[in-house]
């Protein structure tokens, strides 16, 4: 039997290139690397699942962040009740008032 170069090195080849790749969203099995690829740019189903493990991963993020807010203002207004506070929206804070010449010069006028 004569030796087939050809077919030698196209099971060689096969065989080298074969790493039972996972899919990290659908827990699907490739033999190769490429057809992982493929399979997460042409997917859709894979791009759903995906895209909802994304949204759900923020929504727990803004879950955390919110409770924490919640806390540091219970724990804000539980400790301010000697404080003095202002109000922004008051014009009779004179704190935060401008001085009327101050008012028509804005960073505008600067730009020219």
């Amino acid at each position: 039997m004569p030796f087939d170069s050809k077919a030698y090195y196209q099971k060689y080849y096969l065989e080298v290139s074969k790493i039972n790749c996972v899919c990290e969203d659908c827990f699907k099995t490739f033999a190769t690397l490429q057809t992982l690829k493929r399979h997460q740019r042409t997917n859709q189903k894979c791009a759903i699942i995906k895209l909802h493990q994304q949204l759900q991963e923020k929504e727990d993020k803004v879950e955390k962040l919110s409770l924490r807010e919640l806390s540091r203002v219970k724990l804000l207004s539980s400790s301010s009740e000697g404080s003095t506070s202002y109000n922004m929206s008051s014009p009779s804070d004179i704190d935060f008032e401008q001085e009327p010449e101050l008012k028509s010069y804005s960073v505008f006028n600067y730009l020219i």
